[in-house]
């Protein structure tokens, strides 16, 4: 791949690249290319250019992490009708409480998982092995300890949790507690996981990553109903997610260990304890609040209604609204170890240009997904869970789709921020909004039940649009300069709103929906392919997937 990179390249922009890591036979070719360059022409190559390997490696690392997201959301889809049916609405809720709780801890790592990718990163942008190895085991003696406290407290007191807080009623808090107990060995894994993955994250061996975790998560989703059917419960799904998240720990290990080989011995680097503590100290607060407040309402609702079913109908809506996020999270997590590898001065100018091509793909696809969930979700929640979710769900899906569509407009620039170390600004702002948030989704959700909790999340996420967008262009310097044809861009829009329009004003069950959405989709990348991207990103896009059309007799022109 690389060395198709570096022909297509050198076609293009007339420049052979020379920083990119690869075997021997890479090498010898660019030094071949730089021969023919001097023979035929002197020329300075486009500062872009300087940014087509790394954005390359963004767009492949980013398809293997939605590769990831897409294909257990699959098995996910297809799955959960039937553990819907198995246990019934009321207690899926509570499989869901379960599942939920241990993710409102992921901080409790002591940021070790952001830590080690940030400071792993730039150890290999450097070409120390021995340094990012040294890193990543002091990251990982770090979240040893510190998520083992909060694991074994969890333990402790599931049944407190589970009866006290959450008031699950009284015929389920029994195989909740030990369900919850179960799930926080789990969340120990899963914490671990977080560190150990770096190696693969820093070479952006997406490929990898996804490999060892989602592999397993797909067997798990598609074992869970056959669990369920044999009369395993809420108790042995919860077993088999804890087995699960051994197996993908013992596997991102193994594969860590042949890509770094270094990582093998045991001693720590004490000089990186004082940066990782300090960086970490901000993403505990961030995390912490992060949780919390963008669970607050999950949280609420169970508590304020005293019924798990409403709990059950809003995260169908929440789940289906954020797959609009597939993608976004996706060159998210390929974005972080790339901006951090891009931090020096000397690299601003590809640094503002990876970032704005990454801010508007995000745009670009963005908004037709954002056109077919709402077309599709009514029938979607009808078919896939039962009448009782298309009828109850389908508002707060509407409400939250608000929400995330300028949640995700600001994700890419809040990803450039986290690269820039500046978690202590997603800290205060998160804490600070904890109260209001918490007063807001009180009143909203006992006046309106889970439409209430949607709008208050909404809310919320339009109002940290605003703040963030300010912060990234304070904080980084960073430039928003999308060269974007408004004409165009206006056009693109009112083509994916027809079929908008016409599901929610006409019939979301019509069959012209299946001829109307289609065309929409089709009229509205043409335009953003010949209108809304530069030149030189179709060349990008054409040498990395016409290799994979050409397979099936396609070539993009």
């Amino acid at each position: 791949d690389e060395i198709n990179d570096l022909w297509a390249n050198f076609l293009t922009n007339g420049n052979p690249k020379f920083e990119i890591e690869t075997d021997d036979k890479t090498m010898i070719l660019a030094i071949n290319l730089s021969a023919i360059k001097s023979e035929t022409e002197t020329a300075t190559p486009p500062q872009s250019s300087t940014t087509d390997g790394m954005t390359s490696k963004v767009m492949k690392g980013s398809f293997w992490v939605l590769m990831g997201q897409v294909v257990p959301l699959i098995a996910t889809f297809i799955a959960s009708p039937f553990v819907i049916r198995y246990l019934g609405s009321e207690a899926y809720g509570v499989l869901l409480l379960i599942s939920m709780i241990p993710g409102y801890l992921t901080f409790g790592d002591f940021g070790m998982g952001l830590a080690s990718t940030k400071f792993g990163s730039e150890a290999y942008g450097e070409k120390s092995p021995e340094k990012e190895a040294a890193i990543i085991r002091t990251a990982a003696y770090i979240a040893f300890f510190s998520s083992l406290a909060l694991a074994l407290i969890v333990f402790v007191f599931s049944r407190f949790i589970i009866n006290d807080i959450f008031r699950v009623p009284s015929k389920y808090v029994d195989v909740a507690s030990a369900g919850l107990k179960i799930a926080s060995v789990g969340y120990f894994f899963n914490t671990m996981t977080a560190v150990f993955n770096t190696p693969q994250l820093a070479r952006l061996k997406m490929n990898l990553n996804v490999f060892v975790n989602a592999g397993p998560r797909v067997v798990m989703t598609c074992l869970t109903p056959v669990v369920l059917y044999w009369g395993g419960g809420i108790l042995g799904a919860t077993i088999l997610a804890a087995i699960i998240t051994a197996v993908i720990l013992t596997a991102n290990v193994f594969v860590s260990l042949r890509l770094l080989p270094q990582l093998k011995s045991f001693s720590i680097d004490r000089t990186q304890i004082k940066p990782l503590m300090k960086f970490g100290k901000g993403v505990i607060l961030y995390g912490a609040a992060f949780m919390l407040i963008f669970n607050l309402e999950k949280i609420m609702l169970p508590r304020l209604t005293e019924d798990p079913k409403q709990l059950a109908y809003y995260s169908i809506a929440y789940t289906l609204a954020n797959m609009t996020t597939m993608f976004t999270l996706a060159i998210g997590q390929t974005l972080v170890p790339a901006f951090s590898q891009m931090l020096a001065p000397e690299k601003k100018t590809a640094l503002n240009l990876l970032f704005s091509r990454s801010f508007r793909g995000c745009l670009l696809l963005l908004l037709p997904a954002t056109m077919f969930l709402i077309v599709i979700a009514q029938p979607f929640f009808t078919v896939w869970a039962g009448p009782e979710f298309g009828r109850e769900s389908i508002v707060p899906f509407y409400i939250l789709m608000g929400g995330i569509f300028f949640s995700l407009m600001m994700y890419i620039p809040n990803t450039i921020l986290l690269a820039n170390g500046r978690t202590d600004l997603f800290a205060k702002t998160y804490w600070m909004e904890i109260l209001p948030y918490l007063g807001l989704a009180w009143l909203l959700i006992t006046q309106f039940g889970i439409a209430g909790a949607a709008l208050a999340w909404s809310i919320r996420e339009i109002c940290n649009a605003i703040l963030f967008y300010w912060f990234s262009k304070k904080h980084t310097k960073i430039s928003y300069g999308f060269n974007i044809n408004y004409s165009y861009m206006f056009l693109a829009v009112t083509i994916l709103v027809m079929p908008v329009l016409f599901a929610r004003l006409l019939n979301n069950y019509s069959l012209w929906l299946l001829l109307i959405v289609p065309a929409a989709i089709v009229l509205y990348l043409a335009i953003a392919w010949q209108h809304l991207i530069t030149e030189e990103e179709r060349v990008i896009v054409k040498n990395k997937m016409n290799p994979v059309f050409k397979k099936i007799g396609l070539i993009i022109s």
